[in-house]
């Protein structure tokens, strides 16, 4: 859905093209937790736990570096990745057709013992 945009048209350009450089964005995180989910499964199928903190250092490195070769502060780049690595982690234990809901998996996302 497109909003109606007012302003000069040269502004007006520039939103639309902030607009669909924004949605980019938001196809790309949604296609990276869908390829996350699956990496989490992979690891918590062999016994590995959810959380990899040895990879999670080399994404935010990798992460750092880019912005640095594109000019934007680290910080930014960390922060926008941090958040991806929990909204992914939380997604595939709300969501994965093994794993229970929130809180009743081990750190292995594994489902913890019913209590009676």
């Amino acid at each position: 859905m497109t909003v109606a945009i007012e302003g000069p048209p040269a502004l007006a350009s520039l939103r639309r093209d902030i607009e669909e450089i924004d949605r980019a964005i938001v196809g790309l995180v949604a296609a990276r937790l869908e390829v996350a989910g699956a990496a989490i499964r992979l690891r918590c199928d062999r016994g590995e736990e959810v959380t990899n903190r040895i990879q999670e250092g080399r994404v935010l490195a990798r992460a750092r570096r880019w912005a640095i070769e594109c000019d934007i502060p680290p910080a930014l780049a960390e922060s926008i990745l941090r958040s991806i690595l929990r909204a992914g982690k939380a997604r595939f234990l709300r969501t994965a057709s093994h794993a229970p809901a929130v809180g009743t998996v081990d750190r292995r996302g594994r489902p913890r013992p019913v209590e009676a």
